[in-house]
């Protein structure tokens, strides 16, 4: 439909403009869906045309990018899938704002999301699932035995520590574990620890700071994968009042828990020993890697890095 210049509301089109709204809007199929979906008939249909063919022609100028949409990511509206309605109220002819079909098709999916308490996770892998990892465990080395550990483990309710190669899907299966107990409704966070670090020396100059009412939520939540453990530069800070507390008190409730790892445990025993000053704590790192070995079975996953 050709575009009408907005005016005011005592804006008049000429006689001829008129009439070729009035056959345009008559002949419009999105129009008359609109009519059907509302339950009108055709006499009402051309009150309609007759009484409000600026509004309904300005409307249906404002969507026509969506009549060859074919998903939210290039939707032009904000925000995106929220586009211009309006509504017959049986007097009056009203503008309004709804949901798309995409919007709302997305939001069912996603609906899960609502059940992490704590996520670090960027949007792509919120569509992580274990079945399609397992199409590609032949980039796994012992591939089948990798594949029967981690479905014995989802079946136990056994954590699991997971370490190899960069690349490899450590954080995917990950992912794809939070997102497969959140979708059964349990409470689950995804923690890259680095993440987790930065927060918290953040929260020390922040006012008012929630930053442990989320650890509490770590602590406390059905499942949780701890991500890239080793990755940042150790401290006793880190260890001992971060870290620590968090796997203890998952360890004593006997809570679902994952760690992922560049570094076996023998390496990650060594991480945790030397402090960032050099001073070694031996004591600390065994009591920390106590609760790791408790809480989760060692797994290697070596194999292709996915991101080449």
């Amino acid at each position: 439909m050709r575009a009408i210049e907005l005016g005011n509301d005592n804006y008049k089109m000429d006689e001829q403009d008129s009439l070729e709204t009035i056959q345009l809007l008559q002949d419009n199929a999105f129009f008359r869906q609109w009519c059907q979906a509302n339950q009108l008939d055709d006499s009402q249909r051309e009150m309609l045309i007759q009484n409000y063919r600026f509004k309904i022609s300005q409307w249906l100028d404002s969507i026509s990018c969506c009549q060859n949409c074919t998903g939210l990511k290039g939707c032009p509206f904000s925000p995106q899938g929220f586009r211009p309605y309006i509504r017959y109220n049986g007097v009056f002819l009203e503008n309004s704002m709804q949901y798309c079909t995409y919007y709302i098709q997305q939001k069912q999916k996603y609906q899960f999301k609502s059940n992490y308490v704590y996520s670090s996770l960027p949007e792509s892998l919120y569509d992580a699932r274990i079945e399609d990892f397992m199409l590609y465990r032949d980039t796994v080395r012992d591939g089948l035995n990798f594949v029967s550990t981690l479905r014995n483990s989802i079946k136990d309710n056994q954590g699991l520590f997971l370490y190899g190669n960069c690349g490899c899907g450590k954080s995917y299966i990950g992912a794809a574990m939070c997102n497969l107990y959140a979708r059964n409704n349990k409470k689950v966070a995804f923690v890259n620890v680095n993440q987790l670090v930065n927060e918290g020396k953040n929260s020390f100059n922040t006012k008012d700071s929630n930053f442990q009412e989320q650890l509490d939520d770590i602590k406390q939540c059905y499942f949780v994968c701890f991500d890239d453990v080793g990755a940042n530069t150790n401290s006793p800070w880190v260890r001992d009042e971060l870290l620590f507390p968090l796997f203890n008190y998952r360890m004593e409730h006997e809570l679902m828990t994952m760690f992922t790892s560049n570094m076996e445990l023998e390496g990650l025993t060594m991480h945790f020993t030397y402090n960032s000053n050099g001073s070694m704590e031996s004591l600390k790192a065994n009591r920390i890697m106590e609760r790791i070995t408790v809480l989760a079975k060692p797994l290697l996953m070596n194999g292709k890095d996915l991101r080449k």
